[in-house]
Formats: C-alpha cells, sequence, structure tokens
C-alpha cells in the first residue's frame, strides 16, 4: 500500500477520447480502488493487516503510505481516544527493522516483531564491530575450477568473494545505456574488434566477415563515420596478424590438461598448442606508457592483470610431461613481444599450489591482494597509491575492501604471483 501504488495511476492513451471529454458515469480506476479497500475493511472480522514501505531503501527517509491509508490513520485519531492522551494509530502502527538480525527481533520490549529464527539470533547476540571482518566459514568447493575463473579470483578477489558466497554481482557503467548515441567505436570495442578479426586471421578465415556481422548487429555507429572506425579497425587487426602469421606454426592444436590441486581439480583447455610450445596474443597494449626496452619486468608501467591468463596457462603447461621446447609461451601485444621460457614441473606446481591457496583463502573473506599491487611491491613502488588506483576501478573493491595490505600479506602473494615470471620472462620491442 505504498503512496506510489495504490490507488494505481491513470495513463490513458492517447486515442482515449473519454480522459479528453470526461463525462457523469465514465470509469474511475482510482475512485474502483479507494471502493475497493472499503470493501476490504468491511469483510475483515477479526484481523485487518496493512503494510508498506515505510522508509526509502537509500536516504532512509520516511515515506508516506497510500491515500487511502493515511485517511484510514487520520479516521482512526479522530474517533477514539486512548487513556493515556497518545494517538491511537500509533498504537497500532509497527515500524519492522531493516535487517534480519537487529536487535530489537529478539527484544521482549518489541513483541510484535519477534524473530523466532536461531540463526539471526545468534547473529544479533554476536554482532560487534571487531567481528565485522571475520572470516566465513568455508564454503562447499566445486570438484573442478576452470583457469578463467582461477584468474578472475585473482584479478579482483572482491568480485569473486560477492559473486561466489552471495550470488551478488555489483553492476558497474558497462551496465548502463549512454544518453547519446555513439559517433565512433569505444576503447573496448575496438580491442574486442581487432582481438575477433585477429583471431579469424590467424585461424584461416577472413576478417571481413567479421566486421560485415559487427555491421549487420549494429555494433557498429551508423553513417560513414562508422563505417570509417570499422574499416580502420580492420585494417590495424590485418596488421598485427601478420606479425604474428610470420612465428606462427603449420600445426596448432588445443591442449586439454587437467591437475589436481591442493582441494580442487583445474581442468583446461589450453588453445593454439604445439610442438613448438603455447601461443596467445592480445589486440593491445601491455605496457601503459611507451617500452624502454630495458628492464621491462622491472618496470611499474605493465598492466599485470593483462598478462594473468596467459602466465596461469603456461604454469598450468609446465607441469605436464612434454618436452622442454613444447612448454614455451610465446605472446604478442601491439607493442612487444612476450616469451615465458620452460619452468621445472615442480616449480610450476608449486607456485599453482599456493595460487590455489590464495583462491580458496578468498572465498572465506574479501582478500586486499589485488595483481598490480604485488607487481608495485616487487618493484618497490608506492602500493598504497596502486592499491587506491585498483580499487577504483572495481564497484565490489571500493565496497568492501578499505586499507592497503601490509608487506606481510602482500609478499608471499606477489613472489607466488609474480617471481617466476620475472625470472623466466623476456619480452622484445617490434622494430
Amino acid at each position: 500500500m505504498n503512496e506510489a501504488d495504490y490507488p494505481h495511476r491513470e495513463h490513458p492513451p492517447g486515442y482515449d477520447l473519454t480522459s479528453a471529454w470526461p463525462r457523469v458515469g465514465d470509469r474511475s480506476r482510482r475512485a474502483e480502488d479507494r471502493y475497493l479497500f472499503l470493501e476490504a475493511l468491511l469483510s475483515a472480522r477479526e484481523h485487518l493487516y496493512i503494510s508498506w514501505c515505510g522508509r526509502d531503501i537509500r536516504s532512509n527517509e520516511a515515506l508516506p503510505p497510500s491515500v487511502v491509508v493515511a485517511d484510514l490513520i487520520d479516521y482512526i485519531d479522530r474517533a477514539f481516544a486512548a487513556d493515556s492522551g497518545e494517538s491511537v494509530a500509533q498504537t497500532l502502527l509497527t515500524e519492522h527493522s531493516l535487517q534480519p538480525f537487529s536487535t530489537d527481533n529478539f527484544s521482549p520490549a518489541c513483541p510484535e516483531q519477534r524473530s523466532w529464527s536461531p540463526l539471526w539470533y545468534r547473529v544479533a547476540e554476536g554482532q560487534s564491530p571487531d567481528q565485522a571482518d571475520s572470516q566465513m566459514p568455508a564454503p562447499e568447493l566445486p570438484d573442478e575450477l576452470s583457469l578463467e575463473a582461477l584468474a578472475q579470483g585473482l584479478i579482483d578477489p572482491a568480485a569473486m568473494f560477492l559473486l561466489q558466497r552471495f550470488r551478488v554481482r555489483l553492476s558497474g557503467r558497462e551496465l548502463q545505456l549512454e544518453d547519446e548515441e555513439p559517433l565512433r567505436l569505444s576503447s573496448l570495442e575496438r580491442w574486442q574488434l581487432r582481438d575477433e578479426c585477429a583471431t579469424q586471421i590467424l585461424h584461416g578465415d577472413a576478417g571481413l566477415e567479421l566486421a560485415e556481422r559487427w555491421w549487420l548487429e549494429g555494433r557498429v555507429p551508423p553513417g560513414p563515420a562508422g563505417a570509417a572506425s570499422l574499416h580502420e579497425q580492420v585494417a590495424v587487426a590485418q596488421d598485427f596478424a601478420a606479425r604474428i602469421r610470420a612465428q606462427w606454426p603449420v600445426a596448432a592444436d588445443t591442449l586439454t590438461v587437467s591437475e589436481q590441486f591442493d582441494q580442487l581439480r583445474i581442468d583446461a583447455s589450453l588453445p593454439d598448442h604445439s610442438v613448438d610450445g603455447l601461443l596467445f596474443w592480445s589486440a593491445s597494449k601491455l605496457m601503459q606508457a611507451k617500452f624502454s626496452g630495458k628492464a621491462p619486468w622491472q618496470s611499474q608501467q605493465i598492466d599485470a592483470k593483462k598478462i594473468m591468463l596467459p602466465w596461469l596457462r603456461h604454469l598450468l603447461l609446465n607441469t605436464q610431461a612434454l618436452p622442454e621446447a613444447a612448454r614455451v609461451s610465446r605472446g604478442w601485444y601491439e607493442d612487444l613481444a612476450i616469451t615465458f621460457l620452460p619452468l621445472e614441473p615442480v616449480q610450476a606446481r608449486e607456485a599453482l599450489d599456493k595460487l590455489v591457496g590464495f583462491y580458496l583463502q578468498g572465498l572465506r573473506q574479501p582478500l586486499p591482494l589485488l595483481p598490480n599491487c604485488g607487481w608495485a611491491f616487487l618493484n618497490d613502488v608506492d602500493v598504497d597509491a596502486m592499491f587506491d588506483a585498483e580499487i577504483a576501478r572495481s564497484a565490489a573493491a571500493a565496497r568492501l575492501l578499505h586499507e592497503a595490505p601490509s608487506q606481510k600479506q602482500l609478499k608471499p602473494y606477489a613472489e607466488a604471483l609474480w617471481s617466476l615470471l620475472r625470472q623466466h620472462g623476456e619480452a622484445t620491442p617490434y622494430d
């Protein structure tokens, strides 16, 4: 019985002549709703329960009830009087707590809203500020974990925690509709088009067919500007694919790997693997600034999140009993090419064991361990500034993570994630 919901508001269509020239006897939805409310009052014999949303969900401001409920409250106050002089209508109103674990739900002073839930009673009795960051009980673990899920959990542990434990996915600006019609492709759309086009070219398909599909799906802005932007990105993708094509093996296939780590098993499909190793690429820049060519793995300008999944695939590849040449990973970005050299299987398995342990620990509580922070720690860069920049990019991290990790927390995480890459990774700029 919210004010905006009852009685129903009338929104007559444009062709409804009765709204333009009303006559006596015409149907009125609001008058009918008021009459239905009166019938409900007259039909009640023992109890009458009326509810409405009395508080704003964002500002907590008081919200008025429906006009018919407000009329009923006014009538009760005029028709009846309490011995104590208190408003009779107020004695009939009950304002329930917002949360089920409120202490008011278990107080003898509020018998009208008494709760009998043992779960929320334990929470209400145990509420204290020092328990806000306590670990949750261990969740039910799946039998298997994909490598992509592991990578996403390490990239944004706060979002993974909310999704896996509460099935909550905080929506960002990417889910909002734009106010203006776009006249050019966004940065994300340009990368998607270049990456999909390069993938088709490297696997023997034509890039123009993809461009035509994008056009028909309406993913390209209309008009000559959209067409020019589309063909520009296709041309960039063709040049990028031609650079990789020179080193592309004759036969590349998908390698399926299944390994047991800690308490769960990782199943992964490693695409584009051959006797010469594993290949990967991304039509984006790995460095956030111009590559100097001196010490790339000691640079804080690398976007560490972009090499997370390729590095995890390389670690999993090196747990297999394969020739050394088949355990090399080669990758291409728009600004440089990188190579991950073979690892000892024991090293690779130990590193993955530690990373799976961080993933499982992140299911108990949101960890303030972010990839770029670990990279900054190993390069002796300001971790606090990097932490602030990282949580600003994630709605979940901004909600759950409030303090940068200590050196005691960050050191084992950074060493497990990036130390082997810095030792066995090579970067080569393009001519």
